[in-house]
């Protein structure tokens, strides 16, 4: 037996040595066990391996052909065949996916055994043991039937090299070479035994990198600085360390002035968990944008076009003099003073313009004037700008330009953009700062509650006519995060319109909007108790539904939902 987790190489490791033996494809039968279902899909499986000109096209269409004839003489054609079936021809049999399959593992180690019991037969299981279930009887037929068991562990070093190797561009080979231990510490970080992980970062990146620009790709500090942006990534996303949300409310640049040096690491957002990791790296780098990086880590997307406007955009290629006002002012001490006066300028006639409107643009950009008040770079005081702050985000929400954030990615940001800068201010805690974030939540929640109307029409609309994204909607069904609905909306919806809403659907869909609940209650943070006297007034709809239907049928059918889907939730109350 091959032991070993998920992703180790085992099969891989397996290939190359019947390879390097030069054990001929017809001296032995491998058959993947991945969902099989019977050993009678084994034996076909095996079949097909044994009798390939028998499993071929042709063969296929002269039996489609003669099948009449022989059911004539009642013998069906896949009976035909087996009858020729030599199961023991081949001297190797190989057996891989074994925690995978679907027949229960008595059975199918049953069915093994045949072959390691048949004289010369030789026999190997490739199997992740920690995987397979139902321990106990496993571990007593395995005593009987296997004799040598070889743990297989990765090794990174050579995978990797591996890996590189097989990359298209000689450029690309070279340049993840040079940076081969860098590469590798990253992945370490992430405590990963999985080297598919590795190899499909590396396919990212090699997708990448073949968008690129001659000039891009002949700019030595930028490609270092997009592997030390990407792959940590890519590594954390394919890990489960980091969500969809989270890269695409990845947070912004911290300039030198208000870097955040203490937390406590339950108070950490996954992001900045990550950051932990990587002390000597910024993945917050602009570099890409964050919906680039979605696109390509999460969507699997790569747009070229948008991929080089954002390097050429980026520090490694644009000068001073196409530097924004923001930036320049973020690094106002590392620029002429010219320079700076020049930025300060246009950055006042963006800010009277109400230009930003991201989240991360409006507390950077109300971070940086407290601090240029603080430095007498401007004539406000900190009062002043905390009034014209706060003014702007009405203005925004005035004219509907307002975003909004999870109470989660909110509060990341107060600690990333306020926590130090408190210590610039006086040595004391900024009123201000806190004045200005309660002031951003309030409106945060307000434009959301604002919304509460065309959410509602859409949430039934969609029930109606697309379960499947009603389902995403109010769950984490699936990575598709800008669905997800985090509030107790559905304490605003009617139970009665709910209950008619829902029995208006086919039977099947009834059932597929009422287990969303599941996964509502299950991998979202919504608190159930505020939502249970609206369960159980959706459970008191049903059962009187249930009472005036006219069939006893639709009766007990009814009932079973309240059963099924409602009930479980209702423990308790």
């Amino acid at each position: 037996m091959l032991n070993g987790a998920w992703g180790v190489g085992k099969t891989y490791l397996l290939r190359s040595f019947l390879k390097d033996r030069e054990i001929s494809l017809e001296q032995y039968t491998y058959v993947s066990l991945y969902g099989l279902t019977s050993t009678a899909e084994i034996d076909d499986r095996i079949f097909a391996d044994t009798h390939k000109f028998l499993d071929s096209a042709p063969a296929k269409f002269v039996e489609s052909i003669g099948k009449s004839a022989l059911s004539y003489v009642s013998i069906e054609t896949e009976l035909s065949r087996k009858l020729l079936f030599k199961k023991f021809k081949k001297d190797i049999y190989i057996f891989d996916d074994l925690e995978r399959c679907e027949i229960p593992i008595n059975n199918v180690l049953g069915y093994i055994n045949e072959f390691v019991e048949h004289k010369d037969k030789k026999v190997l299981i490739i199997a992740n043991e920690k995987e397979i279930k139902k321990r106990k009887i496993y571990q007593r037929i395995r005593e009987k039937l296997v004799g040598k068991t070889l743990a297989v562990h990765p090794s990174l070093q050579d995978a990797f090299t591996q890996f590189v190797s097989k990359l298209k561009s000689a450029h690309l080979q070279e340049l993840l070479a040079q940076h081969a231990s860098t590469i590798q510490q990253f992945y370490n970080q992430h405590d990963l035994s999985n080297l598919r992980i590795l190899q499909q970062s590396i396919w990212d990146f090699e997708r990448f990198f073949s968008l690129l620009d001659e000039k891009q790709r002949s700019h030595p500090d930028a490609l270092l600085a997009c592997i030390n942006l990407i792959l940590p990534l890519a590594f954390a996303f394919k890990a489960g360390e980091l969500q969809e949300e989270d890269i695409a409310q990845r947070p912004g640049h911290v300039p030198s002035f208000a870097r955040n040096h203490s937390k406590n690491l339950e108070d950490l957002s996954p992001f900045e968990r990550l950051e932990l990791r990587y002390p000597n790296i910024d993945i917050r780098d602009s570099l890409l944008t964050n919906e680039d990086l979605v696109n390509m880590l999460v969507k699997g997307v790569f747009r070229a076009p948008d991929i080089r406007f954002s390097l050429d955009s980026s520090k490694y290629f644009a000068n001073n003099e196409n530097e924004s006002a923001l930036d320049t002012l973020l690094n106002a001490f590392a620029r002429s003073e010219e320079q700076f006066h020049k930025a300060l300028s246009a950055f006042n006639l963006q800010y009277q313009q109400r230009a930003f409107i991201e989240t991360d643009d409006l507390l950077t950009t109300f971070r940086l004037r407290l601090w240029l008040s603080s430095q007498q770079l401007i004539q406000e005081d900190a009062k002043q700008v905390l009034e014209e702050g706060k003014k702007y985000i009405d203005d925004l929400y005035a004219d509907g330009k307002f975003k909004t954030l999870t109470h989660e990615h909110l509060e990341g940001r107060n600690y990333n953009i306020f926590n130090n800068l408190r210590s610039l201010i006086n040595g004391e805690k900024s009123e201000e700062c806190e004045e200005f974030f309660r002031h951003l939540v309030e409106k945060n929640k307000a434009t959301i509650e604002s919304s509460y109307p065309a959410l509602i029409d859409s949430l039934l609309s969609d029930m109606q006519n697309a379960p499947d994204t009603y389902a995403r909607k109010i769950s984490y069904a699936s990575v598709k995060s800008g669905e997800h609905i985090f509030t107790h909306v559905l304490l605003l919806i009617a139970p009665k319109i709910f209950v008619r809403k829902l029995l208006e659907l086919p039977p099947a869909q009834q059932h597929k909007v009422l287990f969303a609940f599941d996964s509502r209650y299950r991998f979202t943070p919504i608190d159930i108790n505020q939502e249970r006297p609206w369960l159980k007034a959706i459970k008191l709809e049903l059962q009187k539904e249930a009472a005036n239907s006219q069939t006893l049928f639709n009766k007990k059918r009814i009932a079973s939902l309240v059963e099924y889907y409602i009930e479980p939730h209702l423990s308790n109350y």
